[in-house]
């Protein structure tokens, strides 16, 4: 994508006037080091989370599913 139509498009994404497909979502994500789930997530709550677990190892990530499955409130 050209720099000079990067911002346009963007505000466009982020407004919803605009999808963006899979493929560019993707680059996107890449770019950002960010989870391609995390641009599309509905609240800034959820981006959080969906960042935060990103960043754990897996052990990590299984031990907070196990949690979350069994209905237990972490913290």
């Amino acid at each position: 994508m050209q720099e000079n139509a990067a911002s346009p498009r963007i505000n466009q994404y982020e407004s919803g006037t605009h999808v963006p497909r899979l493929e560019t979502a993707q680059a996107l994500a890449k770019e950002l080091k960010v989870p391609v789930a995390y641009l599309f997530a509905d609240g800034e709550r959820l981006a959080r989370m969906i960042l935060a677990y990103s960043q754990l190892s897996a052990a990590e990530q299984e031990a907070i599913l196990r949690e979350i499955e069994r209905g237990n409130r972490v913290g």
